[in-house]
């Protein structure tokens, strides 16, 4: 069950959304829309910094089967603290959201997670594992009536951007933001 989470919020890291309205860079809109967006670079370097080192506590937590409860439970308040932090120095740092998410449920508050997924999502709404996320948390507090729904809004989002995704493969274009870039 705990690898099903990490997987869960490393698919976050995934995204086909087309980003290029936010960035001023002359090279086609197709070509740019995988590049990495806001939630992860936050307005505050020491907030990426932090949620990187917050970031490998929490795997290191999760999967390490030589830890004992002790130190597992201290290395999550310590990657707790950390994202805490992060979301201090920048507030809308959406992958840190994700993370501190992460973190709550490994402590078995769900109710916490919960609240902080439904903050993420109010920031990116077309995150489709957020909606994920939000019926997995949601059917584990006993709502499947509730949860089904963020299951169908996930599905719903997601073949929205598979769709779009479509628009954006153009191997010519990829080839010429390569050349450009360098």
């Amino acid at each position: 069950m705990k690898y099903f989470y990490f997987i869960l919020f490393a698919l976050t890291a995934i995204s086909c959304k087309d980003h290029s309205a936010k960035n001023n860079n002359p090279v086609n809109k197709k070509t740019t829309a995988w590049l990495p967006s806001a939630e992860y670079t936050p307005s505050n370097p020491l907030a990426a910094k932090l949620n990187d080192s917050a970031a490998v506590l929490q795997i290191r937590a999760v999967q390490d089967p030589t830890l004992d409860e002790s130190t597992r439970e201290e290395m999550l308040d310590m990657a707790f603290q950390m994202l805490n932090e992060a979301l201090k120095l920048d507030p809308k740092y959406r992958l840190a959201m994700t993370n501190l998410s992460a973190v709550y449920l490994e402590k078995r508050d769900t109710a916490k997670a919960l609240e902080l997924m439904f903050r993420r999502l109010e920031l990116d709404p077309e995150m489709a594992e957020g909606w994920q996320a939000a019926g997995v948390f949601t059917d584990m507090t006993g709502d499947s009536v509730n949860a089904k729904k963020y299951y169908e809004k996930s599905i719903e989002v997601f073949n929205s951007r598979r769709k779009m995704c479509k628009e954006y493969s153009v191997p010519e274009d990829l080839l010429y933001y390569y050349d450009n870039w360098s």
